[in-house]
């Protein structure tokens, strides 16, 4: 396998998690007030930067800095809407 399939299974394999990850999240807050009220919990604000810092580092250690920063971006880009 060459690095270029890797990369690009890589990239196919990042997609897909992104994909299901994000119906999930439309799915959950669809939910109503329950979700919302768990997002503004105490625990939630607290714990939520510190699940994010581990899926980063987590993905820094299997794919390079530079691709986990590219998707740290996007979703940043895609949470703030900007």
């Amino acid at each position: 396998m060459t690095s270029g399939e890797l990369e690009r299974l890589r990239a196919e394999r990042d997609a897909l998690l992104e994909h299901d990850v994000a119906i999930w999240l439309d799915r959950v807050r669809t939910e109503g007030p329950s979700y919302r009220e768990f997002e503004s919990s105490i625990s939630y604000r607290i714990t939520a930067p510190v699940r994010w810092a581990g899926i980063f580092v987590r993905k820094v250690r299997s794919d390079g800095l530079r691709d986990a920063l590219g998707l740290a971006f996007a979703a940043v880009k895609k949470r703030t809407g900007r």
